[in-house]
């Protein structure tokens, strides 16, 4: 049989789209090179992801589309830094956007976004905004993000210092809004109102990134202002926290180099202090971690406990009666020195990866590593973090054990 009838020109076109759809963006540029046909076949998953391109490349995209416009029904993932070009688009295609990143200069013109918003068409199926807020007319955006009917994810990074707070922030009305991601505001006090049930009723999810300094609002006193993440939470900080705790609302903050969540490590000492049940708090803190890793498509937990003997074997027991299905849990405990064996009823069966940090200049129990072992059914990886001096000393007093435990088959432990 001639070979040419098993060339990709010559097979069916619902054929070639399944085949083309896996391609990625380099394997569509070569078969976009082969012949003109092919070119044309490839040339509508080339434009799916216009994103991040740089100022050469996004002036030959933007001629590209002036010369094609048919090709703007194909984009489904566009970065825009030019409100007029992007309001053209709306206006010679049906709409197909679903992620759309906006990085618009400073110095627009006063209508830039009125009207933007005025041209976005009824039938706009953007699901996911990206924005930085860095003029008086962001205020104006987010007044007008319900014109984008289906919105579910907003990122807004803040560039002006100091800028937005979240309390300005979420006056935003997009009532099919269900994940708000901030970067930068450091001023994330919160006051519920009762306006937010109209203007942001399906938000299930609050995620903040800060990168820098936190405002000074978000502490008590002078002191707080140089805590690290080992040190607790202030009373302002929870007072969000809770806020967003009873109305179900998952929160996550992110802070630069830091690792540990210290909402969960203090959460046991904090429900203490005020008279709470601390089970439901620490669990809902894990659900808040789960819940983001899911909508970013993974299904491992990581989970970073360092707290007094009393406050982690709280943390443990709480989330050993959770139900994780399927996920994997990578935990990472540091262990103070009163450590025991009977930490290992603690564990969650779904652990796959343990860390264990010895406390600094103290002695652990040698049998504590071996019983995690014997205890844990799906372990797949074991570390101990060990610290030495230039000269390979132990800055760590740690004492030496032998165990054996039974091999679990299919499975190796790695230490």
């Amino acid at each position: 049989m001639p070979s040419g009838l098993y060339s990709l020109s010559t097979i069916p076109l619902v054929v070639q789209d399944n085949i083309l759809e896996y391609l990625d963006r380099r394997s569509l540029a070569f078969v976009s090179l082969t012949c003109r046909w092919l070119h044309r076949v490839a040339e509508k998953y080339l434009y799916r992801e216009l994103e991040p391109l740089d100022q050469k490349q996004r002036y030959q995209v933007e001629r590209n589309l002036r010369r094609n416009p048919a090709l703007i029904a194909y984009i489904r993932s566009f970065e825009s830094d030019n409100p007029s070009f992007l309001k053209w688009m709306w206006t010679q295609s049906p709409p197909s956007l679903a992620k759309l990143e906006l990085r618009w200069a400073g110095n627009l013109e006063t209508n830039a976004y009125s009207e933007f918003f005025d041209s976005i068409p009824p039938q706009s199926r953007v699901e996911a905004l990206e924005s930085g807020l860095q003029s008086s007319f962001a205020t104006r955006m987010l007044l007008s993000l319900h014109a984008f009917d289906g919105l579910a994810f907003l990122k807004l990074r803040n560039e002006t210092m100091p800028g937005y707070n979240l309390q300005t922030i979420l006056l935003l009305r997009a009532p099919s809004l269900e994940i708000l991601e901030l970067e930068n505001v450091t001023d994330w006090r919160i006051q519920w109102q009762k306006s937010f049930e109209h203007t942001i009723p399906n938000l299930r999810g609050l995620r903040l990134n800060i990168k820098g300094y936190e405002d000074d609002v978000m502490f008590g006193d002078e002191d707080d202002l140089f805590g690290q993440a080992t040190t607790p939470p202030t009373d302002i900080k929870w007072d969000t926290v809770l806020t967003l705790y009873q109305r179900s609302i998952f929160f996550e903050i992110s802070y630069p180099k830091h690792i540990t969540n210290p909402f969960l490590n203090y959460a046991p000492s904090y429900a203490s202090a005020h008279h709470l049940d601390p089970v439901p708090l620490i669990q809902w803190q894990v659900k808040c971690s789960q819940f983001f890793l899911a909508k970013d498509g993974r299904d491992d937990l990581y989970v970073h406990v360092g707290v007094r003997l009393v406050d982690l074997s709280t943390i443990l027991s709480a989330i050993k009666s959770m139900d994780f299905g399927v996920w994997r849990i990578h935990l990472e405990l540091d262990l103070p020195e009163d450590t025991t064996p009977s930490i290992t009823y603690l564990l969650h069966k779904n652990i796959s990866n343990l860390t264990i940090t010895p406390p600094y200049n103290r002695v652990l129990d040698p049998s504590v590593v071996p019983a995690c072992i014997r205890s844990l059914p799906n372990l797949e990886y074991l570390s101990v973090h060990i610290d030495v001096t230039h000269d390979f000393r132990p800055l760590r007093r740690c004492t030496t054990g032998t165990c054996s435990f039974r091999a679990v088959p299919g499975r190796d432990v790695n230490v």
